[in-house]
């Protein structure tokens, strides 16, 4: 009876289960068919989502093939029907109308990216002998996942080495080197490799192109290890094929000779161990080898006894057990490992435990092997002899493997005791039974086991590269962590030893965390009650000081308080990386602003969530935050503009111009923001996002100032027009390359200038240059000295050491406008009097000629003006006043001048300092003379003629507006001789410098 109802509840059970299951299928089957479009029918919808994988990729992509393309369904069906995102509607947009109808279904169904377009459009373009037919591009353009095939088709065909037939089979693999890599590498290695095709000897066009395009870094130099492995005297013993073998993805350009040189050797000696060795086994035993290394374990392991399979039993010969073993390896340690490790998985029930009598040769071979390939010494065959009983086989190696120095072979063993320890096991909520391997999968749960993993990876030289110090972490580590992953994840790879505190300062730096106990519990206890040890171990895990604790922990709560749609594993994610970033023991507090590499680091990440979710969640427009990807770029970052990068790029309407992995990589770097031009340059025409390529470039093209617009316009008296000798200022946006504002760039200089040879004879006053700001540069007080038409022109200027040159390098004139300035209704039109300077006979400057006198006496010009000017200049009377220039007519007829000393220079332009011209020139100094006295005094005499107090309130007893206008020029004349002052003395306080350090000293 009770085995009755026992069957019933069961069978209740399953079907309570089975409805639930049903039940969620059909929600979401629902839920599918309700996003599709309205045109599909119930039947076309529910046939659609009966497979659909992911969901929403295909419902976006279904739903935009119907509203830009109007498929049908059947056509929708295929295209979108297994695809993750739009990506197919991408590619087969740009594809030309003959395509689509043809082969576009075909081409872009469920694609995940537009490159099958892309390939289609450039292998279809060939011509002549190079024309390939739709057959032979369709399958290779549809099975690429990157550029890397197309790039090498392109060479190989370029260089000649391949027809386009043959480069499909050949390039239909290919790899690009790794990101950061020179791109071009895999072309140089095929000119460098073209001398060495010699079909005949065994190596044709197409095993080049595949041997240049298999590598995956440019630091791997595969060809050179080709030549150097054709000179060595060994390589006469192999073919040409077999060095080719030998030298495929190589990472050392002599490692290969060396290992072949080692066996050739052997050989030569007679060597019982590489009796019996092919050509075959010589490239599977030498490839990759960073040195004679595994032709010297293979050698040795002629000692070792494989196990022999029973009657029956298929297992590897011992050549391709010897192969197997010493491939890659360091030395002949894993020869000598190998023997040892033998005897202990031999030993039956008294060794691995568990009561099993006997392991099967396969095994015994399987797990030795496992346990040795790699290492230096015996010292994993020490420690797998030496381990608990109670460990399994599996566990065994995972504990023991790694190892590199026999001398350390007993510090996993150590650590396992130290924690297996009952008392502090328990600790953990699914403290693992020391119950023997072999009953492992019958009494041990899930949960158990893998906390027996947990710890046997902490303790091993494949977790830690310290189990000592490990162990020492888990023994301390705060009972509040109460979780086996955030202990072990705590502790592993910690570097603090009890046993050798002095050493503790020199293993920090080798790869692992210096573990600060205190830190760690200050940490965990400070965060609220909620956060459970999983968020805890997060967070705290790499926190090796109390200042970076209290500051991380500000992060995590400040982040996940403020941006509610941060989790507190996020926010412990992003925090923890950025304590990853900060020097050892420094402060990290999330306020922005402050001193300290920490601070900018915590603050800058903080500042970048926070502008990503912030922008994200602000608008309608936007699609949901990729959690993800935010903590990503902001942890790499460290900047604010990388959260407002990633949210720019987070709305639907641009959703598809960069891939996930382009986006991570472009907003991660600095200075992002300001080549968002270079982005819609690219994207302009293209219907699928860019590739990674093309990001890069974009990462590594700097903007330039390409153009300028003026965006606001202030002229004296909140006047809108330029007034002859009165102030205006102008507000101007830099334009870059690509037609995008340079928002954010600064340190960018721009001069303005008017055209010398206008009509009326106007000079431009006033601080006529600045630096840009945020993109921006403001030309504030500028000021034309005459009404009538000019043309105002703004250059750019390269920023440097201005004293080694003549004048400084002016960039190319970026905009010139024609601007109109009117007349001065205060000021009479003067243009017409400018003749009393270049008209004016033997001028001479009074006394004191003795510039130490300027200071009580300034020197004033005096000449004479011919009598043919006689008319002109009783009409410039009252302009000349204005001036404050005297003038006296002659019974002769001839007028008789007198001004200070400068006015001429300031209404003529003619000996007014100016931009353009070099420090030296600007201080009257001989060009290259760096002389401090020379330097100080020819700024005295400069500023006592050019300084705006020395001008003030000169009127001329006729009206006031000279004594504004002059103080209007002057000034910008001074801002140059201060700034040519300050360039030449602190030059010339260098060279002061160097020579006192030169002196040798008594």
């Amino acid at each position: 009876m009770a085995a009755q109802m026992l069957k019933s509840r069961l069978y209740l059970l399953v079907c309570i289960l089975c409805h639930v299951y049903v039940q969620s299928s059909r929600q979401k089957a629902s839920a599918c068919q309700k996003q599709l479009p309205l045109s599909f029918t119930a039947q076309q919808r529910s046939h659609f989502c009966a497979g659909v994988v992911h969901e929403s990729g295909a419902v976006h992509c279904a739903n935009d093939a119907k509203s830009s393309l109007k498929m049908k369904y059947d056509e929708i069906y295929e295209l979108c029907q297994h695809s993750s995102s739009a990506a197919p509607v991408e590619c087969y947009k740009s594809l030309s109308l003959k395509d689509r109808k043809n082969h576009g279904i075909l081409l872009c169904g469920n694609a995940t990216s537009s490159l099958p377009s892309a390939c289609w459009s450039e292998l279809t373009s060939l011509k002549g002998t190079n024309k390939l037919s739709a057959d032979l591009i369709l399958p290779f353009c549809k099975s690429i996942q990157d550029s890397g095939p197309l790039h090498c088709l392109h060479h190989s065909t370029s260089l000649s080495l391949l027809s386009s037939s043959l480069a499909l089979d050949a390039c239909l693999y290919a790899t690009l080197p790794d990101e950061g890599d020179d791109k071009n590498y895999p072309e140089q290695c095929m000119i460098d490799m073209k001398k060495s095709i010699q079909p005949s000897r065994g190596i044709t066009a197409s095993d080049v192109v595949q041997f240049c395009y298999a590598v995956t870094s440019s630091s791997t130099s595969p060809q050179d290890c080709f030549h150097a492995l054709s000179e060595s005297p060994a390589a006469a013993k192999v073919s040409q094929s077999t060095r080719l073998a030998l030298c495929w993805d190589s990472e050392s350009p002599t490692g290969p000779g060396e290992c072949l040189e080692a066996v050739e050797k052997a050989r030569k000696e007679a060597a019982t161990g590489v009796m019996g060795l092919t050509d075959e086994g010589v490239v599977e035993l030498c490839s990759h080898a960073l040195s004679d290394g595994p032709a010297r374990c293979f050698i040795a392991s002629r000692h070792v006894s494989f196990p022999k399979a029973s009657s029956g039993g298929k297992q590897m010969d011992d050549m391709s057990n010897r192969l197997q073993l010493c491939h890659g390896a360091p030395n002949d340690g894993p020869a000598r490992c190998m023997r040892r490790a033998l005897g202990a998985f031999r030993g039956g029930g008294q060794v691995i435990g568990g009561g099993q009598s006997s392991m099967s040769p396969d095994d015994i071979t399987y797990y030795s092997t496992a346990l040795c390939v790699g290492a230096e010494s015996e010292g994993p065959a020490d420690c797998a002899l030496k381990a608990p009983a109670w460990l399994s086989p599996d566990e065994r190696v995972h504990l023991c493997g790694g190892i590199i120095h026999a001398n350390r072979a007993q510090e996993p063993l150590k650590c396992l005791e130290t924690i297996s320890n009952s008392v502090i096991a328990k600790r953990l909520s699914n403290s693992p039974k020391k119950c023997m391997g072999y009953f492992l999968g019958n009494i041990v749960s899930e949960s158990e086991k893998y906390s027996r993993y947990l710890l046997l990876h902490m303790c091993s030289f494949l977790g830690s590269d310290y189990p000592l110090a490990a162990a020492e972490c888990f023994r301390t580590a705060p009972t509040i962590l109460d979780h086996d992953t955030a202990v072990t994840g705590v502790c592993t790879n910690h570097t603090y030893s009890p046993d050798s505190p002095e050493e503790n300062d020199e293993k920090s730096g080798s790869g692992g965390l210096k573990y600060d106990p205190q830190a760690l519990s200050s940490c965990v206890k400070l965060l609220p009650a909620d956060w459970n040890g999983e968020d805890r171990a997060v967070l705290c895990a790499r926190v090796n000081s109390t200042q970076k604790a209290e500051s991380v922990v500000k992060c995590a709560i400040d982040l996940h308080k403020t941006t509610r749609l941060l989790s507190k594993p996020d926010a412990a994610a992003v925090c923890a990386a950025a304590v990853d970033e900060s020097p050892d023991g420094e402060a990290l507090p999330t306020r922005v602003g402050g001193p300290g590499t920490g601070r900018r680091i915590l603050g800058g990440v903080a500042a970048c969530v926070r502008r990503a979710m912030s922008d994200v969640t602000s608008s309608s427009a936007r699609l949901p935050p990729d959690i993800d990807l935010i903590t990503e770029v902001c942890s790499k970052a460290h900047i604010g503009e990388a959260g407002t990068c990633v949210a720019s790029f987070s709305t639907k309407s641009k959703q598809n111009v960069l891939t996930r992995d382009g986006l991570r990589e472009f907003c991660s770097h600095k200075g992002s923001l300001s080549k968002m031009g270079c982005i819609k340059h690219y994207q302009k025409g293209k219907s699928g996002p860019l590739s990674l390529e093309e990001v890069q470039t974009c990462l590594h093209t700097d903007p330039v100032v390409n153009d300028l617009r003026v965006v606001k316009f202030l002229a004296a008296d909140n006047g809108i027009e330029a007034v002859a000798g009165k102030w205006f200022s102008m507000e101007i946006q830099m334009i870059d390359q690509w037609g995008q504002n340079m928002d954010g760039v600064n340190g960018v200089r721009i001069v303005a200038s008017i055209n010398e040879n206008n009509d009326q004879g106007a000079v431009l006053w006033g601080l006529r240059s600045n630096s840009s700001v945020d993109g921006r540069v403001t030309l504030s007080h500028l000021v034309v000295s005459q009404a009538g038409p000019v043309e105002l022109k703004l250059s750019s200027t390269s920023s440097g050491d201005m004293t080694a040159s003549k004048s400084i390098q002016r960039g190319r004139t970026l905009m010139i406008s024609k601007m109109y300035v009117y007349p001065n209704p205060v000021m009479k039109k003067s243009d017409r009097c400018l003749f009393v300077f270049t008209e004016l006979n033997c001028p001479v400057t009074t006394s004191p000629v003795d510039t130490t006198q300027w200071e009580t006496t300034f020197p004033n010009e005096i000449g004479i003006l011919p009598a043919r000017v006689y008319g002109d200049l009783l009409m410039c009377l009252d302009v000349l006043d204005m001036w404050a220039v005297s003038a006296e007519v002659l019974p002769s007829g001839e007028g008789h001048i007198k001004y200070r000393y400068g006015v001429d220079a300031v209404w003529t332009g003619r000996g007014l300092p100016r931009e353009e011209m070099s420090y030296f020139e600007r201080l009257d100094l001989e060009e290259g003379n760096l002389n401090l006295k020379d330097i100080r005094r020819a700024y005295h005499k400069k500023s006592l003629q050019w300084h705006p107090d020395r001008w003030a309130g000169l009127t001329n007893n006729a009206t006031s507006i000279s004594g504004e206008v002059y103080a209007l020029a002057v000034q910008g004349a001074f801002e140059l001789i201060a700034e040519a002052y300050k360039g030449l003395n602190d030059a010339a306080a260098v060279i002061v410098e160097e020579k006192k350090n030169s002196v040798p000293k008594d």
